[in-house]
């Protein structure tokens, strides 16, 4: 079995980068079969590695890092995300397909994973160099299969020779289907250049990146839900309602009531929908709460300003008057 190391794999890129070139990298695998560890491994190899900056997972985020940094890392960690072949239209990914090819220059290593490396838009294979399917993981490690794109060929277009060695592959799956414990020969791909052996991360390095992603991926949702719900009329409704709540502008159930009447939301469907919104903004307080004290408000200031009317009323008494 021809092994590739990791000090190998690594000085590759390095070379890549020292002779301008840029280095992108897939590695797919099934999930949990260790895609994002392998990616820390690679990743932390470079010194200019800040996981906090670098590792991120969604399309925006790596456009801003292609067109900003120079001779660093981009780890997109779910390129379903940002590469997904059946979003090809999409206005966002043509723009990252834009940037991948206008950047070049920059000599970054981008790392992208995603369980089928075929799932990718076809474009943005052919501007990857390595592919690293993880075949299996064991006890003690991973067993992946480093595949490299040929470029060499003058009148094909995929660098991948998808076609000869999607027969080969469905002759195996063919093997498979009788004796489940088959391990197909990958070297036999046209494009297999060697097999990698990886252990896991440390506890402390698992622990920082279950951090990034679960703080990344929240940041993400949030963002997401924001954008669909501006576009969404009903909760465009309840938003408007809430701000007006916040502000003071209601002081009764009746008013809320109107509300729901306005935008044909039945009643207790609107205020549910209002209370689980308010725990969303971080709001101890329950609706009748807030429209309680609005109405304390409000009436406070009205004395006040009854209070001062007469007041001023009582300092315009002249001698006449009197």
């Amino acid at each position: 079995m021809f092994l590739i190391s990791m000090r190998d794999l690594v000085d590759t890129l390095r070379k890549r980068i020292d002779n301008q070139f840029d280095a992108n990298i897939v590695i797919s695998g099934a999930r949990g079969t260790g895609k994002s560890t392998l990616a820390w491994k690679i990743a932390s190899k470079f010194d200019c590695f800040d996981p906090w900056k670098h590792i991120v997972y969604d399309r925006d985020s790596v456009i801003e890092l292609l067109a900003t940094q120079k001779r660093g890392v981009i780890w997109d960690d779910e390129s379903i995300n940002s590469g997904f072949k059946r979003s090809f239209y999409d206005k966002d990914q043509q723009q990252l397909i834009k940037y991948l090819n206008m950047y070049r220059d920059k000599f970054n290593v981008f790392i992208m994973c995603i369980p089928n490396f075929y799932d990718l838009d076809k474009a943005m294979r052919s501007l990857v160099k390595i592919h690293i399917n993880i075949i299996r993981r064991y006890d003690d490690y991973a067993l992946a299969a480093i595949h490299i794109a040929d470029n060499s060929a003058n009148y094909s277009t995929d660098p991948w020779a998808t076609a000869v060695n999607l027969k080969k592959e469905m002759a195996w799956q063919k093997v498979r289907q009788r004796n489940p414990n088959f391990l197909p020969p990958y070297h036999k791909l046209t494009t297999f250049v060697g097999y990698l052996k990886y252990g896991d991360v440390s506890p402390k390095e698992r622990e920082l990146y279950q951090t990034i992603k679960d703080s990344k991926r929240k940041e993400l949702h949030d963002k997401e839900k924001a954008e669909e719900e501006k576009k969404d009329p009903i909760s465009q409704a309840y938003e408007k309602t809430i701000d007006l709540l916040m502000d003071g502008k209601f002081t009764t159930s009746y008013e809320i009531q109107r509300q729901a009447l306005i935008f044909g939301i039945k009643l207790e469907t609107f205020k549910n929908r209002i209370r689980e919104k308010l725990r969303e903004r971080g709001e101890e307080k329950s609706l009748m709460e807030i429209l309680k004290d609005n109405k304390e408000r409000i009436e406070s200031e009205e004395r006040k300003d009854k209070y001062a009317a007469k007041r001023q009323k009582d300092s315009n008494v002249t001698l006449v008057d009197l």
